[in-house]
């Protein structure tokens, strides 16, 4: 994202679950999956090396992609245990 522009996705409610999803810091591709239900630090995903640019969830809310500022490569990560699909 350009600098001064912060990225989030919400997910539709997968099996009673509701995740907001968002860079950890502006320094690193790490992406924070926090709990909207229970308002708890869920899950952090070690994206990517350079800062996160861009994150959108699946319809139903069981996968998250994620882009990088360098914008070659797409990563898909399974939701909620954060592995890559």
């Amino acid at each position: 994202a350009p600098s001064g522009v912060s990225v989030c996705a919400l997910s539709p409610n997968h099996q009673r679950n509701c995740y907001l999803a968002l860079p950890a810091n502006n320094h690193t591709g790490d992406v924070l999956l926090y709990d909207t239900l229970n308002l708890t630090e869920f899950k952090i995903i070690h994206a990517h090396k350079t800062p996160v640019a861009a994150l959108a969830f699946s319809m139903d809310g069981s996968l998250l992609s994620t882009a990088s500022e360098t914008g070659t490569i797409i990563r898909v990560f399974a939701v909620p245990s954060g592995k890559p699909a």
